[in-house]
């Protein structure tokens, strides 16, 4: 379970972060979460898919980053990542926004971080804080990250809303067989609808378009031919 405390140098003086390469050795999911303001890096590397949250029951953007958890298309053959582009959502871990509640009603997003989260412990990895404490090259990486998440939060939102409501997504499902007989079944996943996207009349186009919603759909159709190429790699590992 998680165990978020606001980052401070006092009392994170010593803390260190594995690289995120060390999270996928205990936790190789397939999917992590996508914003809309890195569909056009994303869409190069990895298939951006809709998923749905158990919990609340809504639709959230994703990626898929392989098609087999012991083989991530991200993660080279020593297991440490290789030249695909980083999600935000990887890249901020462990670190995450705090938003502190004000007498005016208003917050004030605060970092906090995971001190039970598996890439941090006080004797292996990079320290948070220099000496001085000011922090260091790959906390101001991270939490870059994270304020890129927070300020793409409402605009991701805005757009899988557009895509549920102009009924836009279709289910797919990933299902075939490796050159080495390994079953690949992945299902829990959404796309566009291309035939649905084909049919929208004009004045919906401009207005998708006007919102900047039409170039993250076309992200999304185009980056499902990285499917393809996963399924390649798998066969060559």
């Amino acid at each position: 379970m998680a165990n978020y405390q606001l980052l401070d140098p006092r009392e994170h003086a010593d803390t260190k972060i594995l690289e995120v390469a060390s999270l996928f050795q205990l936790d190789r999911g397939l999917l992590c979460a996508a914003f809309a303001n890195e569909f056009r890096a994303l869409a190069t590397d990895f298939p951006i898919v809709l998923i749905k949250d158990q919990t609340t029951g809504h639709f959230l953007s994703a990626v898929l980053l392989g098609l087999s958890s012991e083989n991530l298309s991200c993660l080279d053959t020593s297991g440490r990542w290789g030249d695909a582009y980083q999600p935000w959502s990887l890249q901020r871990q462990p670190f995450l926004i705090a938003n502190k509640e004000e007498r005016d009603g208003g917050t004030t997003p605060l970092v906090s971080i995971d001190v039970d989260h598996p890439m941090v412990n006080d004797q292996q990895g990079l320290r948070i804080f220099q000496d001085n404490d000011s922090l260091s090259a790959v906390a101001e990486t991270k939490i870059t990250a994270l304020r890129s998440i927070h300020a793409s939060a409402q605009a991701t939102n805005a757009f899988v809303r557009s895509v549920i409501e102009l009924e836009l997504i279709t289910g797919l499902k990933i299902q075939g067989r490796t050159d080495r007989g390994e079953e690949i079944a992945i299902s829990g996943i959404y796309g566009v609808d291309e035939e649905a996207l084909a049919n929208l009349n004009r004045d919906t186009l401009f207005e998708l378009h006007q919102k900047g919603h039409l170039e993250l759909l076309y992200f999304m159709v185009t980056s499902l031919n990285k499917i393809r190429s996963f399924m390649r790699q798998l066969n060559r590992s």
